[in-house]
């Protein structure tokens, strides 16, 4: 957090503890840099650019 919005790395995941989505916000809840989404079982299904 810096001035009250996030910044910095993110991680979420799905109920069996595999990440579905991991990226970094910049100035709040923006997305910066590239944006990755796996499914369920971790695999890579895409990665976004985002500006």
């Amino acid at each position: 957090m810096k001035n009250n919005e996030e910044n910095g790395s993110f991680e979420d995941f799905y109920e069996n503890g595999k990440i579905h989505w991991k990226g970094t916000y910049l100035n709040g809840d923006n997305e910066h840099d590239t944006l990755y989404e796996y499914d369920d079982t971790g695999i890579l299904l895409k990665d976004v650019l985002s500006v």
